[in-house]
């Protein structure tokens, strides 16, 4: 009888980020203290590696994270499309500021497969509080 061997499992999830950068100020959260530096994969490299994740595991879930994942619009749409020409599921939280008219159906159409917003509470004063942003509630809802 052969043993399980773990390292002969292929990874679940692939987890892509975008940027460690946010434009709110969540109290529960330091990203939005995050600069960008040198040294960050780029968009080409970043699709090449849903490619070879996908020769892994062709039923895999890519994970598209941030900072806020959709403030780099080209490059979220660019790995979402490249998840969704190969088969994969994508998935990825937003706070939903950078969602409006003009990308709403790239977003139906190309974006993520499983697409969250983030919404903390029922009434702009208390997502706009823990968001630390004035106004997040109404642009997002």
């Amino acid at each position: 009888m052969n043993a399980f061997d773990p390292r002969l499992q292929p990874p679940k999830m692939l987890f892509i980020e975008t940027t460690s950068e946010c434009n709110l100020r969540c109290k529960h959260c330091h990203m939005w203290m995050n600069r960008d530096g040198d040294g960050r994969l780029s968009t080409r490299e970043k699709e090449t590696l849903v490619a070879e994740f996908h020769r892994m595991n062709p039923k895999g879930l890519v994970v598209v994270t941030g900072g806020e994942p959709m403030s780099r619009e080209e490059e979220f749409f660019s790995i979402t499309a490249a998840c969704r020409s190969l088969g994969l599921t994508s998935a990825t939280n937003t706070n939903g500021t950078f969602i409006n008219e003009s990308n709403a159906r790239r977003t139906l159409l190309e974006g993520a497969t499983c697409l969250s917003v983030s919404l903390d509470g029922p009434i702009a004063g208390i997502h706009d509080y823990v968001r630390g942003t004035r106004g997040c509630f109404d642009r997002v809802t």
